[in-house]
């Protein structure tokens, strides 16, 4: 919930509310979900063009930089990048543009979404009972249980200048140009 005067409030399954951030003029919510897995994750732009997110960091979606992809919910927001206008996020995947219009992007790059190769690759692991238990490291070309390698970019990318507006939606992005 963001409120008229910049004040961004969480609420848990309980409806109790509580302040998590002041000084915000945008806010998103990304929720997906996959086998075994959930990617919710959150962003919000502060007055001063600040990003912060947190939430699921599953597919390097929040912008961190972690390459070991982990099960535990980021419940702090942390700061990702300075000068950013506008973020869009679905499906594991963040578009950012920055206040000199410029679009970076990190997160799965599964359908090339990210607008570059990913150098970064993860693959499953799996339980006894086919459960996923978590995401390790690998190469392209390893062999991964039920044949799924995600490429990723855990850290913010600048991709294109000159940009207008984008959206991500699940395995799609678009950018409109100024020109």
């Amino acid at each position: 919930i963001l409120d008229n005067n910049g004040k961004l409030y969480s609420m848990d399954m309980k409806h109790n509310i509580e302040e998590l951030m002041d000084n915000v003029i945008f806010a998103s919510i990304s929720s997906s979900y996959g086998i075994n897995y959930v990617l919710d994750s959150f962003a919000a732009i502060t007055k001063d063009h600040e990003l912060y997110m947190w939430g699921s960091n599953k597919f390097g979606q929040l912008g961190t930089g972690e390459r070991e992809q982990k099960y535990e919910i980021q419940e702090e927001p942390v700061k990702i990048m300075d000068n950013v206008r506008y973020v869009s996020q679905s499906g594991g995947v963040t578009a950012a543009i920055t206040t000199d219009d410029e679009l970076y992007t990190w997160g799965l790059n599964a359908y090339g979404q990210l607008g570059y190769d990913s150098d970064l690759f993860i693959k499953g692991v799996y339980d006894d009972s086919g459960n996923l238990k978590e995401f390790v490291e690998c190469s392209e070309d390893d062999d991964a249980e039920h044949g799924l390698i995600y490429p990723i970019n855990p850290t913010p990318r600048k991709v294109i200048d000159n940009v207008q507006s984008c959206k991500i939606k699940r395995q799609n992005a678009a950018a409109l140009t100024n020109n």
